[in-house]
């Protein structure tokens, strides 16, 4: 599966290219999948080591994407329980 990181997801979103973001639940947490228009298909959202980004709490996860990426109103959000 293809990979995004934080800062790419950001300029990603101020390019207004991003779609959609599938939250998905893990043993670990809440990791987020990420749909942008010129990718076909989903990348994972990274920390700079490489490691997908987990969240314990689903509200966590979306106010922190919320806060640092884009508003949720700007994009698609579907949940993978």
């Amino acid at each position: 599966m293809k990979t995004i990181t934080e800062s790419q997801l950001q300029m990603s979103a101020l390019l207004r290219s991003l779609l959609s973001l599938e939250y998905s639940r893990h043993d670990k947490g809440w990791t987020v999948l990420v749909v942008l228009k010129n990718l076909e298909e989903k990348a994972v959202l990274v920390t700079q080591r490489n490691q997908p980004r987990v969240w314990k709490s689903l509200d966590r996860a979306i106010k922190h994407v919320s806060k640092f990426y884009a508003p949720a109103s700007d994009y698609h959000i579907e949940l993978r329980l």
